[in-house]
């Protein structure tokens, strides 16, 4: 891994430390974990941000238009056309 020295002000380093107590103290596992959320909360908003191009984009309402298609009770038999009841009757 790569060492590097960093600036922070007081309040941050206390908060730092704050997290370190959860890994005995260790400051760059706190940092680390704190990078591991950033990067979470950047895809979170990359995915968000995808959806609502996706919704806009009127793919959505062609999508629903069709999302229930094959769902339908006629649709839910098994294999040899057997419903799910007929086969927990043998």
């Amino acid at each position: 891994m790569t060492k590097v020295s960093i600036s922070l002000s007081p309040v941050d380093l206390a908060y730092v430390d704050e997290l370190a107590v959860r890994y005995d103290g260790n400051r760059s596992a706190a940092i680390h974990e704190l990078v591991r959320l950033g990067r979470e909360l950047a895809a979170s908003d990359d995915y968000a941000a995808s959806f609502d191009d996706w919704e806009s984009s009127g793919d959505a309402e062609a999508w629903e238009s069709v999302a229930a298609d094959g769902l339908g009770p006629a649709n839910r038999s098994g294999a040899f056309g057997e419903s799910s009841g007929e086969r927990r009757a043998r």
